[in-house]
């Protein structure tokens, strides 16, 4: 009797392997009925995400009536026009400050700041007043072993005043504490006053 129940025929055998084969055959076809869907869904996505992003350039190129590229970049060029550096010349006219301000109120004479007066070298004066020669030198650091008083700075204005001297120039020297002092201001008016009568 428990052989009778553990036996299998052939045509069970071939009924179990037909079986498993469609199972398997209806899984495959499954699986790529829904890759291929899949795919499509993704292709149409793409598609529609390409529509929308064109349809957004589209319109942000869309211009205005009136308007156009050419002339906002005519107004960047007027831009970088207008900001051209002046000459050399010019620019050291412009150059000022509250102490040239003071002078040209005061003594009646106009003050430039960072006056170059010896180009081609780049060597400047603080302050100078060029119609009488007269230049104002500002050394800082006098307490604290600044660039002026170290040997290098201390050789380096020397160079420059004896080059001053030799072009006509008289140096007068202060401290930042008696810029804006009268005794500068007065050293500057005897200093005008001297050149004056000298001429």
């Amino acid at each position: 009797m428990g052989a009778a129940v553990g036996y299998v025929t052939a045509s069970q055998k071939h009924r179990c392997s037909k079986s498993n084969n469609e199972t398997k055959e209806e899984h495959y076809a499954t699986k790529k009925k829904t890759q291929s869907i899949t795919a499509d869904t993704f292709r149409r996505r793409s598609l529609e995400v390409c529509e929308e992003r064109g349809k957004k350039v589209e319109h942000g190129n869309r211009q205005t009536p009136g308007t156009s590229t050419h002339v906002h970049r005519s107004k960047n060029i007027t831009t970088t026009a207008m900001k051209k550096k002046p000459s050399a010349l010019k620019k050291q006219q412009e150059r000022g400050d509250a102490f040239t301000a003071l002078v040209t109120q005061r003594l009646g004479v106009q003050a430039v700041k960072e006056y170059q007066f010896a180009p081609p070298r780049r060597w400047r004066f603080d302050y100078a007043i060029p119609s009488v020669k007269i230049a104002l030198e500002v050394e800082g650091g006098v307490w604290t072993r600044g660039r002026h008083t170290r040997p290098k700075g201390f050789l380096s204005d020397m160079e420059k005043y004896n080059a001053a001297a030799v072009a006509g120039w008289k140096v007068l020297r202060t401290v930042p504490g008696e810029l804006f002092t009268m005794t500068t201001l007065n050293l500057l008016h005897s200093a005008i006053s001297f050149v004056k009568a000298e001429k």
